[in-house]
């Protein structure tokens, strides 16, 4: 948590609408929000406050055309003074609606959704041979994003089929298999091991000072019965793969850690499947605005006493800016050590 996002200074947004942009000073817009997940694509809503004249029949220094479902949107969010903004979404706008009230006016509301909704958009039917789970991802991925991160070993496939699936599901199912996690960050599409999770927080939030509250749950809800571990060898041209599994749970998680032989990702999958095993806390906060605050982010949290004073793993995070000021909440699972 830097000291640059402290809520001392006033909220300040930047919102671009097709051809035309909006700042807070401006007037004209009324609960923007913002809402990121690694479980799908992110969207973005606000309200625009245009003054209606009866007389002409319309808003005034409103282009429709500007608003229209299929309109190029972004939006960030910040702190004013010595500050920072930072872009929060880029997407399109999907909806439109009018709301004519005799006690608040007329107003008109969008919303949209981020760039992975694109790849939720038909299905698709494609092979590829001799290619590996990383070199496909960043194929498919480069279709719709600007940047495309990925990391992760070059394990080679023999054959891998795309049947008639979107491409946002295709990838789901090859993170599910392969042990990676794939999400979106306004523009930039990630695919990594789910075993990159974790490191140093990028952001560390303190109860009492940026964090306002948080809420958590100790739960083996997940009830991963299976874990399987995966590592390309380059030496051998073969894929090694370990696993663990026990009676109880249906679930199954897959990791690519380095090892050396089958017997050694066997233990590894043991460890992993003994942690998972293990409750761990999931929480939901609410802060000040914290714009560094984005799904697929670590957190750390501290002030809440030895056992909720950990690192966690967002995989939701809200962003508002209203008549409240600017908050953010967000939904977040322990990371084991």
């Amino acid at each position: 948590m830097t000291a640059d996002y402290s809520p001392v200074y006033s909220p300040r947004f930047e919102l671009s609408v097709g051809g035309r942009s909006y700042k807070e000073t401006g007037g004209l817009v009324q609960d923007l929000s913002v809402d990121t997940t690694i479980d799908g694509a992110a969207t973005c809503s606000f309200t625009l406050t245009h003054p209606f004249y009866p007389e002409q029949e319309d808003f005034a220094d409103l282009e429709w055309s500007d608003v229209e479902p299929g309109t190029e949107l972004e939006a960030a969010m910040g702190w004013g003074g010595s500050g920072s903004i930072k872009p929060l979404f880029v997407g399109k706008s999907e909806s439109l609606s009018v709301d004519f009230s005799p006690d608040q006016g007329a107003a008109v509301s969008v919303s949209g959704y981020g760039k992975l909704h694109e790849m939720m958009q038909g299905d698709v039917e494609r092979s590829w041979s001799d290619s590996t789970v990383v070199d496909v991802a960043t194929e498919v991925l480069n279709e719709y994003f600007s940047t495309v991160e990925v990391k992760g070993s070059r394990s080679q496939r023999n054959r891998i089929i795309q049947h008639k699936q979107n491409d946002y599901r295709f990838l789901r199912q090859l993170t599910s298999e392969h042990g990676f996690e794939f999400y979106a960050e306004r523009d930039t599409a990630h695919f990594e091991p789910r075993t990159s999770i974790g490191g140093e927080p990028d952001v560390t939030l303190t109860y009492g000072d940026e964090l306002d509250s948080f809420s958590a749950e100790i739960t083996t809800a997940d009830q991963i019965g299976t874990v399987e571990v995966r590592y390309w060898d380059m030496n051998s041209e073969k894929e090694i793969v370990g696993s663990a599994s026990k009676e109880e749970g249906d679930g199954k998680e897959v990791f690519r850690i380095a090892c050396d032989s089958k017997e050694e990702a066997d233990d590894v999958a043991e460890s992993k499947l003994s942690a998972l095993s293990k409750a761990r806390v999931q929480g939901n906060g609410e802060a000040e605005g914290i714009p560094d605050l984005t799904a697929g982010k670590t957190v750390k949290i501290e002030g809440m006493g030895q056992k909720f004073s950990t690192t966690y793993h967002v995989s939701k995070a809200s962003h508002r800016m209203g008549s409240s000021g600017y908050q953010t909440s967000f939904d977040a699972t322990e990371i084991p050590e």
